[in-house]
């Protein structure tokens, strides 16, 4: 009968937290690997004595994208608040603004990261270099880095994407 619902989600969660774990380890010259899970949110990185924890989190530029993407999936604690529109990018943005003011709110502690996560069917990676323009971080934030993680086509045509990080803060 295929996958469910909740297997595929927890598919597309390692997959970016293997792209963003290479992308870091390049960028910061470590080895930090995937260990598990240190509760429901929280996603656990070991470098040998060295412990960081993620939070990963998805944007999407419209509500009923969510849901078909993921239904039934186990409820979101927080789902995502745009409902639908024409302007994908303005929307993606909002979002984006949306789901890292959300997390921001909640408390974290240790080490922590943030990493949001952008469908491949959501934008390119040149709709996404000027969308990024316009995210808005929050003046505080609980988290030591905020991180942008996609697989973007990279001009408005068909084609090859590309794997990206962007960090945000």
């Amino acid at each position: 009968m295929g996958q469910r619902i909740d297997e595929l989600q927890e598919e597309h969660e390692r997959d970016v937290v293997k792209t963003f774990l290479a992308w870091y380890n390049a960028k910061h010259r470590t080895a930090f690997g995937f260990v598990g899970r240190g509760d429901v949110r929280a996603l656990m990185f070991r470098d040998g004595e060295q412990e960081t924890r993620a939070v990963l989190s998805t944007a999407y530029f419209d509500m009923m994208a969510d849901r078909l993407l993921w239904m039934p999936a186990p409820p979101r604690p927080v789902g995502p608040t745009i409902q639908t529109g024409f302007d994908f990018e303005k929307a993606l943005v909002q979002c984006i603004n949306e789901e890292i003011a959300d997390r921001c709110e909640a408390p974290v502690s240790g080490r922590c990261v943030l990493i949001v996560s952008v469908h491949p069917t959501t934008t390119t990676a040149t709709m996404l270099t000027e969308a990024l323009n316009r995210v808005v971080l929050p003046g505080r934030s609980p988290f030591e880095g905020t991180y942008l993680a996609g697989h973007f086509a990279r001009a408005k045509r068909m084609g090859e994407g590309e794997i990206d990080i962007r960090q945000l803060a």
